[in-house]
């Protein structure tokens, strides 16, 4: 009787798991999910078919893993199934759509700088956790994100995108 319905697929694998080098992959790759696959081949072609239909697609990145979700009418729900599964079997990961994603994470890590409840938390963490791996903030770290190639992009979605790896709820 419900009259929405909401899709969440778990990915365990987020920042913690990355190399100090790399801080910041996991969230650049939650983005780059959303760039284009063959069939939605941008990230409005992924956007529309649920917005269109007055749902909501999106993806977090934490610690411990990437979530990707959308909600959506309950009649939609094979379309929220079948976009969330495409994007995460078909995503091209297009050598410019990382480039042009890379300045938007950036751009995201910036505006932290003129936050002073993120700066303060960035700077917590990076101290009070300084030899444990949650000291490697979810939303990535500016100059590894600066750095990061498209082929470690694409080596952290092949260690860690795995069924065995995931979680669906439904």
């Amino acid at each position: 009787g419900a009259e929405v319905a909401a899709l969440s697929v778990y990915v365990r694998g987020g920042s913690r798991d990355e190399d100090p080098a790399t801080v910041g992959a996991a969230h650049f790759m939650e983005h780059m999910f959303f760039q284009g696959t063959p069939r939605y081949p941008s990230s409005r072609a992924i956007d529309a078919p649920i917005s269109e239909r007055g749902g909501w697609i999106n993806a977090t990145t934490s610690w411990e893993g990437i979530n990707f979700f959308a909600t959506v009418p309950n009649d939609a729900f094979p379309i929220a199934l079948d976009v969330i599964a495409d994007i995460l079997v078909n995503s091209l990961f297009d050598p410019e759509a990382v480039e042009k994603e890379r300045r938007v994470v950036i751009e995201e890590l910036n505006r932290n700088l003129s936050n002073p409840t993120a700066y303060a938390y960035e700077t917590y963490a990076k101290t009070v956790f300084a030899d444990h791996p949650a000291r490697q903030l979810p939303a990535g770290d500016r100059d590894t994100v600066r750095s990061v190639t498209r082929e470690t992009l694409l080596a952290f979605r092949d260690r860690f995108f795995r069924a065995s790896n995931m979680v669906v709820a439904a």
